[in-house]
């Protein structure tokens, strides 16, 4: 990277602007519990959706 010349740069990020309260992903199947003897349990798994968060980056190159 020769010749490259010197910079500043700035990223916002905002992430679940409007709070919405989902799920990023939401799916179906069969987990055992450590402490279940009855075997297998059928259910619904999700992942929460990230919460309202505000990022900023600020990179230099000298």
């Amino acid at each position: 990277m020769f010749g490259a010349k010197k910079a500043l740069v700035r990223m916002d990020f905002l992430a679940n602007l409007f709070n919405a309260q989902s799920n990023q992903i939401e799916y179906y199947y069969l987990s055992r519990l450590p402490d279940a003897l009855s075997g297998d349990v059928a259910d619904r798994h999700v992942h929460p959706a990230e919460p309202f968060a505000v990022r900023v980056t600020l990179a230099g190159r000298f």
